[in-house]
């Protein structure tokens, strides 16, 4: 799983004045599977991973992880953790 942190810890988070961290992270992951760098079908970084490459809570993780859910951008599967989903619209470079 080390190479998933890799891939996301330069999203440490300097907050914004506007977001709180819970959207402010799960922005910068939406953004991350809408580019490609998260590939469609990849597996999200553990809570843990994610907490620790971006300095937030696991709870703050969590409610990131259930905001994209919502959106449809990932899948969570209960005891595997949480997965790219494999029709996200990708933005144009």
């Amino acid at each position: 799983m080390a190479v998933a942190v890799k891939k996301v810890r330069h999203l440490s988070l300097a907050l914004g004045p506007t977001l709180n961290r819970t959207q402010e992270l799960a922005q910068r992951l939406a953004d991350e599977i809408r580019s490609g760098r998260l590939s469609p079908g990849s597996q999200l970084p553990t809570e843990q991973e994610l907490s620790s490459a971006t300095g937030v809570s696991r709870t703050v993780v969590r409610e990131a992880v259930a905001a994209l859910r919502a959106e449809g951008l990932v899948v969570t599967r209960q005891g595997l953790g949480a997965f790219v989903a494999t029709d996200v619209q990708r933005r144009p470079f």
